[in-house]
């Protein structure tokens, strides 16, 4: 069997319709012949939790976690927001905001934020 390094922020218990495209890979790349093995984060900031999903990931798929950076906290002490707010990873205001640090937290959010630049590659070129 073939194997197939998967990297990925958003894997169970991170919950949401991004992580079911990872999942899906994860549990049926088996019956067509690659061995996944995941590397994610150990405690990620997720906007959306589901504990649920961890039952989904199959027993004999080696999952890795480790310790990052977490650029969240950043974001929520430049955008003034409590430390236990969710970030909504999908709501980029765009540059409606009047204040110096809210512009700041957004171009460091649009810039570095994965899943921005994630979304900027799907637009640009595919």
């Amino acid at each position: 069997m073939k194997k197939v390094l998967i990297i990925s922020y958003y894997f169970p218990p991170s919950g949401g319709p991004g992580v079911q495209r990872v999942l899906k890979f994860v549990k049926y790349l088996p019956s067509f012949g690659w061995k996944p093995i995941v590397l994610t984060v150990e405690d990620g900031d997720f906007p959306a939790r589901d504990e649920s999903l961890l039952k989904e990931v199959p027993a004999d798929i080696d999952v890795h976690r480790t310790d990052i950076f977490e650029p969240y906290g950043l974001y929520r002490k430049l955008t003034g927001k409590p430390g236990n707010t969710a970030v909504d990873v999908n709501n980029i205001d765009g540059g409606s905001k009047s204040r110096l640090s809210d512009k700041l937290a957004e171009f460091i959010r649009a810039t570095f934020f994965y899943s921005r630049r994630q979304d900027w590659l799907e637009k640009t070129c595919c």
